[in-house]
């Protein structure tokens, strides 16, 4: 927060505290859990903090389709192909590539531009 930067966290076990602090530290800058490998139920919890999902490689699909293409991220932490990632994640939805590839770019952006955002109103 006191730089501005919006934070990325890699979550085992601890969701508890991680919901605690966001709850303490109330931040203005947008949170993203990377590497998301939990349920829907878990999920959901972190979306209605406001909080962000990433998928790699590895995820449950029940929890992907709860998160959908409008709010869903993917990532490539566990391999160097993000094609690959998308593909699996198209399955999942029953959609194209083309169409998870998209629907994450923009979201990504939209992560981004929150951050900026969070940084210009802390001006």
């Amino acid at each position: 927060e006191r730089f501005g930067k919006p934070v990325i966290l890699h979550v085992v076990r601890s969701f508890d505290r991680l919901f605690a602090l966001h709850r303490d530290i109330a931040p203005a800058m947008p949170w993203l859990v990377h590497g998301f490998r939990g349920n829907p139920a878990l999920a959901a919890q972190i979306l209605d903090k406001g909080m962000q999902i990433s998928i790699g490689l590895h995820f449950n699909e029940e929890t992907v389709r709860y998160i959908g293409a409008s709010r869903l991220l993917i990532e490539t932490d566990d391999t160097p192909d993000l094609t690959e990632v998308a593909s699996r994640v198209a399955s999942a939805l029953g959609v194209s590539v083309q169409d998870v590839i998209a629907a994450a770019s923009a979201n990504a952006s939209l992560f981004l531009k929150n951050a900026v955002v969070g940084v210009e109103k802390e001006l």
